[in-house]
């Protein structure tokens, strides 16, 4: 493949632009130390520096870090604790979600440092009130987002790549691994977590940027909705309505395509930006009056609010926009791992083989079920209405004739006209989308 051409900032080193960073902000606090209106909240930056040196000298400095280090890792180590199993069961068990998740979305939007007065007068002064507040910092934001790994961990084709030992004929041994989003997926690649990554339509985004190659298209999926409330009953009625969805996601996708197609534009609507398990909430409890979210959230919306309408869906837009799943990975992992890269997605394409075929369909959804701790009567919707899933050889053989190219690029152009890439960003599909591997993994 040609190597993509960047711009002068892209090729600037990430290390480069966190030195520049802590300049500026250095800078800034200079500046503002020596203006006469704000010298007296921010002190000169050289004296500063010169107690600095002065507590390390007495040792000071070195005794309140560690001081603060114990808090903050206690209070890290006791939001873990109980966020972990707190989140699995609101995951696996309607009823405790129900009952927990109205209460955590509603307290995680207090600021942490709110509680500092009351803690102290229950708790009184010292370490303890320290680290119960971090304990609750820390305990809401890894909830959520364990809660949304586990729930939106999408895995049949792994699964039965398992089970019917695709893998194991490739002399792969693999780990699954639950993230949030596409972007989180991506960084936990940059560091080296993760070898491999399923992303969905909105976090492709990032590989025409040039972060992630993708090495296998999954599905097109049809799990987006735009759903409404009990006063929203057509497209049209969501003028001056609040709405809620997760930017960057195909939760925004599908919500500019279904406003555009009466007319209408996210500046006619009062949007609400969050994240899926807090669209949910909003929309069971009335705090909006409709949303734009994927399976399985659509599907428990819909299940657990009987007035609620389906306003629209993928298909629906099927002339003009296009939803995508693919597989990725780091292109320096590629270079050094190629072979088991094709390995990877020959087993992936033997089990899509397998999940296609709609007898297939019961089984898969109970390997799901079984993983996730689900009940199989709520997976298996998903299986017959959620995406148009491909075959492995249907996969290589659209690869051979184009087809493959002309989604991305027209995912590409999607991108272009909603904004969220520039023409700058424009590239040949080819630069991010690895369809020599695709081809040799579909050779079996």
């Amino acid at each position: 493949m040609e190597e993509k051409k960047k711009s002068l900032t892209s090729r600037i080193p990430a290390k480069v632009w966190l030195l520049i960073s802590f300049l500026a902000a250095m800078a800034v606090w200079y500046a503002l130390s020596v203006i006469p209106a704000t010298s007296r909240a921010f002190p000169n930056i050289i004296v500063t520096a010169e107690g600095l040196l002065t507590m390390i000298e007495r040792g000071a400095f070195w005794q309140d870090l560690s001081s603060s280090m114990i808090s903050v890792f206690s209070g890290y180590a006791l939001g873990f604790v109980i966020a972990l199993p707190v989140a699995i069961l609101m995951a696996w068990y309607v009823p405790v979600r129900n009952i927990l998740e109205p209460w955590i979305q509603f307290i995680r939007n207090i600021p942490p440092l709110a509680y500092v007065p009351l803690i102290v007068i229950c708790a009184g002064v010292g370490r303890r009130p320290q680290i119960i507040v971090i304990t609750i910092a820390c305990f809401l934001i890894m909830c959520v987002t364990i809660f949304q790994g586990v729930i939106n961990v999408d895995e049949t084709l792994i699964k039965a790549a398992r089970e019917l030992g695709y893998f194991t004929e490739e002399g792969l041994d693999v780990t699954l691994t639950s993230f949030q989003d596409g972007p989180t997926i991506i960084a936990a690649m940059e560091n080296g977590s993760i070898n491999f990554g399923y992303i969905g339509d909105g976090a492709h985004r990032l590989c025409v940027l040039g972060q992630a190659e993708i090495i296998g298209l999954s599905h097109i999926s049809n799990g987006d909705a735009v759903i409404g409330g009990p006063n929203v009953a057509s497209l049209e009625d969501l003028a001056g309505k609040t709405v809620a969805y997760s930017s960057g996601t195909s939760s925004e996708t599908i919500l500019v395509n279904a406003l555009n197609s009466v007319g209408l534009t996210m500046d006619d609507i009062t949007a609400m930006d969050m994240d899926a398990s807090a669209v949910v909430t909003a929309m069971l409890s009335g705090g909006v009056d409709a949303c734009a979210i994927w399976s399985p959230q659509s599907l428990t919306i819909l299940d657990e609010m009987p007035e609620a309408t389906k306003l629209a869906q993928n298909t629906d837009f099927s002339d003009i926009s296009i939803s995508l799943a693919s597989w990725i990975a780091m292109p320096s992992y590629l270079e050094a791992n190629h072979d088991v890269a094709v390995r990877f997605m020959r087993a992936l394409f033997k089990a899509m083989d397998y999940a296609a075929l709609e007898e297939n369909y019961e089984q898969v959804s109970q390997w799901v079920a079984d993983e996730l701790k689900l009940d199989v009567a709520s997976v298996l919707p998903q299986a017959r209405g959620d995406a148009d899933w491909l075959t492995g050889q249907e996969v290589a053989a659209s690869v051979a004739d184009g087809t493959v190219e002309g989604y991305y690029a027209l995912q590409q152009e999607m991108m272009l006209t909603a904004g969220s890439i520039t023409e700058e960003d424009v590239c040949p599909v080819g630069d991010y989308v690895n369809f020599d591997l695709m081809t040799e993994a579909g050779t079996y």
